[in-house]
């Protein structure tokens, strides 16, 4: 495969492109912890992923289903990136929380199933492009 560098993405930073040059990253997913802020106080709001592994916030949690959002799915992958061998852990230490998965998230992260309007904390992705 040819090597090519749009214009463009030599604004990016060094961590988004490809070391070979064979790729270009088009966009980024942020992950975000969201809260109600009428249900949860600021000083008991989950600051950290691993504050969402808590056992105040079992069956509190809301994220995008993996199986139905590849964004969500990605997430969970990447963080062998950041967390080495322990990333595994931390995914079966959030399933045991026993989070909600949801079907569909619309603007504003809103899950759009049957447990809206609850406190549950949110992990929610905003793509972007870059």
């Amino acid at each position: 495969m040819a090597k090519y560098i749009p214009p463009s993405s030599e604004k990016f930073a060094e961590q988004f492109k490809d070391k070979d040059r064979q790729m270009t990253a088009w966009r980024l997913i942020p992950i975000s912890i969201l809260y109600n802020t009428d249900t949860v106080k600021a000083a008991d709001r989950p600051r950290s992923l691993d504050d969402l592994i808590d056992p105040k916030w079992k069956g509190k949690i809301s994220i995008p289903n993996p199986t139905q959002h590849a964004e969500t799915a990605q997430f969970f992958w990447n963080l062998q990136k950041f967390r080495g061998d322990k990333w595994l852990d931390f995914v079966k230490a959030l399933a045991k929380q026993e989070p909600h998965l949801c079907r569909i998230v619309r603007a504003g992260s809103q899950c759009a199933d049957q447990r809206r309007g609850t406190s549950r904390p949110r992990l929610h992705q905003v793509p972007q492009t870059i």
